[in-house]
């Protein structure tokens, strides 16, 4: 007897693995694994589906088959995504002013930016809010503090951001960040018009290094002397000072802030005219002047106008006598050799020494009256005139050759 008999292929089953993945730019596909087959025994299965690069949702499917020992009674169909990448853009909100250009990677309003991924350039929306330019026409984005939203200009492609929530009114996923632009610094120092004291003043200047300066730019600088405003040129007595300048410019800071100066006192030369009974004379240092003793001699008035010509001061000014002599009591001085000296102080510097020579005063005896006779001549004689005419005459005289006798004794002296 003879019997037909058959052995069934077995049923199995499909396992599908690796089916959710994450944008990488490269191809991605799932795995399929039979289910339910023998032990030691193994079998492929064929995935039907296109390997998929980009961000999105996929199917794959293992068509039925009847195989060797096994079949799949009907397709088994799974479905893979590939995720967008998430991207952190935080970095983009730090700056320094003169970094970000108004044309270029930041920018007042909406613009276009971009990060880079792999090589690859994502395109990002930045809106920087608030945005307070200092000139007309800017070129670079003022220091300061900016809102920032970044959002991605294309929704659809292989990128997220982290953190991102969904704007009602754009219907963007966007990223509110803080935009902090700091102040440029650069190395400034400062010049004065002088260091010696200026009765019209001094001014003071402060040095901005082109080179280290954005094109077009001229910042502003408070300047303080002795904590004081200055705000132009200044009369500076002589000592030592403390200059402080600082940016009146948030976009710039400047360093140094502060440094001392100082003001020398300025040197002046006595050199002045001293009115005597004869006239004018200059004495300058180491001259001499020569008086006779009683005589008027204003020579305090001829120093303080000099000195008051040059900007010195009555305080600024000493002037002493040797022997405790005051200048002023000059008229009253005993005959002899004194020395004057005239020291500057305080805004002036110099001094001087001239001597005095104070000669005795000649007591010239008083003119001879001539007598007239007791009888005098009858008039109408004829010689009344010839007798006083003759008197007259030897009375002037006598009084010319005392004149010279006493010139004379006096030059000696």
């Amino acid at each position: 007897a003879t019997v037909e008999f058959t052995i069934a292929p077995k049923s199995i089953g499909v396992e599908w693995t690796n089916t959710a993945f994450t944008y990488d730019g490269t191809a991605h596909k799932p795995t399929a694994t039979a289910t339910g087959l023998e032990e030691g025994d193994s079998l492929t299965l064929t995935v039907v589906t296109d390997a998929q690069t980009n961000a999105g949702s996929y199917t794959a499917t293992v068509k039925a088959f009847v195989q060797g020992n096994y079949k799949l009674e009907g397709d088994s169909t799974q479905t893979f995504t590939i995720a967008r990448r998430g991207l952190d853009v935080a970095e983009v909100a730090e700056a320094v002013y003169g970094e970000l250009q108004v044309s270029g990677t930041l920018v007042t309003g909406t613009h276009t930016a971009f990060v880079a991924y792999n090589d690859e350039e994502i395109e990002l929306i930045v809106n920087v809010k608030t945005a307070a330019l200092s000139r007309a026409a800017a070129e670079y984005l003022d220091a300061g503090e900016y809102e920032v939203t970044i959002a991605l200009a294309n929704e659809n492609g292989n990128f997220s951001l982290n953190g991102a929530t969904l704007n009602a009114e754009t219907q963007k996923m966007e990223v509110q960040s803080t935009l902090d632009v700091a102040p440029k610094t650069v190395e400034v120092g400062y010049t004065t018009s002088s260091g010696v004291y200026d009765a019209k003043g001094i001014s003071v200047t402060i040095d901005k290094f082109e080179d280290m300066l954005i094109e077009g730019d001229d910042p502003a600088v408070n300047i303080y002397i002795n904590d004081a405003p200055y705000t132009g040129r200044v009369v500076l007595d002589a000592g030592e000072y403390t200059v402080r300048y600082e940016s009146a410019d948030p976009n710039y800071a400047f360093e140094p802030v502060s440094a001392t100066f100082t003001v020398a006192p300025k040197s002046v030369t006595p050199n002045f005219d001293l009115n005597t009974g004869s006239g004018s004379q200059q004495i300058t240092g180491g001259g001499k002047l020569e008086i006779e003793e009683g005589e008027e001699t204003d020579i305090v008035a001829a120093i303080d106008n000099f000195m008051q010509s040059s900007g010195v001061s009555e305080e600024e000014m000493s002037i002493a006598v040797s022997g405790d002599l005051k200048l002023e009591d000059m008229a009253t001085w005993a005959p002899g050799t004194y020395t004057v000296t005239v020291t500057l102080s305080g805004n002036h510097s110099g001094s001087m020494q001239f001597t005095v020579e104070v000669s005795e005063k000649i007591e010239l005896p008083p003119p001879v009256q001539p007598e007239l006779p007791e009888n005098p001549v009858e008039a109408g004689s004829g010689n009344d005139w010839v007798l006083p005419l003759v008197i007259a005459i030897v009375a002037l005289i006598d009084l010319a050759l005392l004149v010279a006798i006493g010139v004379a004794a006096k030059k000696r002296a």
